[in-house]
């Protein structure tokens, strides 16, 4: 269980009003559990405080852990806390911490380069932490974010759910997703040798139907083994009636991929009569045997999962003729 505290600049102190509620607090989660019959394997305090407060973040932790005995006590760290001689401190009155090596900082720009997590820094500061000698977990990305700027490239907002109505219609869209692959190397990394006091990874955020830019369980349960997921887009032609040809996109693979294909259609010996494309993808003439069907701008942000399909078009020919199905990329 996780109790998250939003910001606060302090003061701290060991008794005072904002300590007993945040003890008072923390307890009541605890025994909100045991009623509910859930036995708490710890409760996780979530605290971005700033590094320059860390002893009086300590008297929280002092204070919550007591109230909420035998319930062991982690806390959430930042890699800017290890250079600071109080995290030791605050490290020590606790039953551990989860080292946090993801961030979301501003890049400078849709053109520059950025990374919601750094395998290089992340491997620094997980050795870094492990020096201190006390049990500690490491936290890795799996969601992604869009980012938007506008024409002067000043950013706009930020949003876990695509692009926000109320953004200007002009912005420029900066993608942000956590690289499997990369995550996966560290995993496989940490596997062969890893220092004693790293006790695990835990994985930000646990996939949900709802949650369209975060990794889907198939790419999670990938990365977890240490092995690079990869998307397989195919395009397929299902017949439900003679004449009738309607084209789905499969994601065969088990990662995420973006819907930017093109999908062409041949086929011999039959006259067109009808089609359409559907679902953000748009219908182009190529000739009286063959269209091809293209993303629109629609789709930029859609990404289909592994194991799903989506029904992009369909045409209705004079003849039950084959129809050979093509897919490459909207921008080679």
């Amino acid at each position: 269980m996780a109790l998250r505290i939003g910001p606060y600049p302090g003061p701290f102190a060991a008794q005072d009003g904002l300590t007993t509620l945040m003890v008072d607090l923390a307890a009541s989660l605890v025994a909100e559990a045991g009623k509910h019959h859930l036995a708490l394997a710890e409760l996780q305090i979530d605290f971005d405080c700033a590094d320059s407060k860390l002893s009086g973040y300590r008297l929280w932790v002092e204070a919550i852990r007591r109230k909420v005995a035998p319930v062991p006590v982690t806390l959430t760290a930042l890699p800017s806390w290890l250079s600071r001689r109080e995290f030791e401190g605050l490290a020590a009155a606790s039953d551990g911490f989860v080292l946090q090596v993801h961030s979301l900082a501003w890049p400078t720009g849709t053109d520059a380069p950025f990374s919601l997590c750094d395998p290089a820094a992340a491997r620094r500061a997980v050795e870094r932490a492990a020096r201190l000698g006390m049990p500690f977990r490491v936290a890795l990305p799996t969601y992604g974010y869009v980012m938007a700027f506008d024409r002067e490239g000043r950013p706009v907002g930020i949003s876990a759910e695509g692009l926000s109505v109320a953004w200007p219609r002009e912005v420029r869209r900066l993608d942000v997703h956590a690289d499997p692959a990369a995550m996966a190397a560290l995993v496989r990394a940490w596997t062969a040798d890893r220092p004693a006091s790293l006790q695990g990874i835990v994985w930000y955020r646990l996939p949900t139907s709802e949650d369209r830019l975060n990794w889907q369980w198939p790419t999670l349960a990938t990365v977890m083994a240490g092995r690079a997921p990869r998307g397989a887009l195919q395009a397929e032609a299902r017949r439900p009636q003679p004449g009738l040809v309607e084209i789905d996109l499969v994601n065969a693979g088990n990662a995420d991929r973006p819907l930017q294909v093109v999908v062409s259609l041949r086929w011999r010996e039959a006259r067109l009569v009808a089609g359409d494309a559907l679902q953000g993808f748009e219908w182009i003439d190529a000739g009286p045997t063959e269209v091809r069907l293209h993303p629109t701008t629609n789709l930029a942000l859609v990404r289909l999962g592994p194991g799903q399909r989506r029904m992009i078009g369909w045409l209705r020919l004079s003849e039950n003729a084959e129809v050979k199905v093509d897919v490459s990329p909207a921008n080679p």
